[in-house]
């Protein structure tokens, strides 16, 4: 076990994707940026903002048609998991409009976009908790603030959406 881990860790540093599996559940499944890897496996991380939203679109979706069947509990929980993912990777880039602003603008729509998506990413979050505790109603609470969310950031950030 020791060495797998290692050899995991070696790996991840050289920039290969590492998938996981239970123990008993056979070899993990690896695939190409945005294949799924069998039932509720994970893609891998995209490298841009737009690549990363359009995943955050996709995975979303799914999200909110299986969040409430606890026989989807595992998937569920790899597409918060890749969400949260997805999140902080659009955390390190900026939106198109914002880098082209300039000066004080800039540096206020940057704060802005950053401070939203730290939210988003809260939010997911606590969806994550609330599916795990079961709790649906919470979880569908969580969600409908999500929307609200993402609707305002595309409205202020993509505003030709």
């Amino acid at each position: 076990m020791g060495k797998t881990i290692l050899a995991a860790v070696v790996m991840m540093a050289m920039g290969a994707s590492v998938g996981f599996a239970a123990p008993g559940a056979g070899a993990p499944a690896m695939g190409g940026p945005g294949a799924r890897a069998g039932r509720g496996g994970a893609r891998a991380a995209p490298a841009t903002l737009g690549a990363a939203m359009r995943d955050m679109g996709a995975t979303y979706k799914r999200i909110k048609a299986e969040y409430a069947d606890a026989a989807k509990l595992e998937t569920t929980l790899t597409d918060l998991s890749t969400m949260e993912r997805d999140i902080a990777v659009s955390k390190m880039n900026l939106p198109d409009n914002v880098k082209a602003m300039t000066g004080d603008a800039q540096v206020k729509a940057t704060k802005e976009y950053r401070s939203m998506m730290h939210n988003l990413l809260k939010n997911f979050v606590d969806l994550e908790q609330a599916v795990t505790d079961g709790k649906k109603d919470d979880a569908k609470k969580n969600i409908e603030e999500i929307d609200k969310i993402m609707d305002a950031g595309h409205k202020e950030f993509r505003p030709n959406e």
